[in-house]
């Protein structure tokens, strides 16, 4: 969004949030940990292969972080935080709205309850997949890239 354009009303169903995320109109304000989970859902919902989702999600996000002028290894995608993430929304049951955003492995730090802080914000987890170095997963890592 052009830094000059006013930011658009919050969106008002998950529906929305998938709708304008898709069509690359969602504010970056509106990018939120609750929308993270809501299109990550969506994907999951579009795709039986998670390898195939995670890839689709990845670009999705780039293409938003791109958007709105955030520069790769500048805050933007974490692939070790998403890959986390997909495995929580997919291992749910079932995966509702409500339910994401109330279940503690979606917390938006709940990865630290898996990873040290110094681990997550390493160059090896925002590129790539990093193993937990504080707790397993209470969900099978199927999710890994293929080597």
């Amino acid at each position: 969004m052009p830094p000059h354009a006013a930011p658009s009303a919050p969106p008002t169903s998950p529906d929305e949030v998938v709708a304008r995320f898709l069509a690359g109109t969602l504010d970056p304000a509106h990018w939120t940990h609750a929308s993270h989970l809501i299109v990550c859902r969506h994907v999951l919902a579009a795709s039986d292969d998670l390898e195939e989702a995670i890839a689709h999600l990845r670009t999705l996000i780039e293409r938003h972080n791109a958007r709105v002028g955030i520069r790769p290894g500048h805050g933007g995608y974490h692939e070790t935080i998403t890959r986390y993430f997909v495995g929580a929304v997919a291992h749910a049951d079932p995966p509702t709205t409500t339910a994401m955003l109330t279940d503690p492995a979606m917390r938006r730090d709940a990865p630290l309850d898996h990873w040290t802080a110094a681990l997550l914000a390493s160059d090896a987890a925002r590129t790539g997949w990093v193993e937990p170095d504080r707790a397993a997963l209470a969900w099978p890592t199927t999710f890994r890239p293929p080597t």
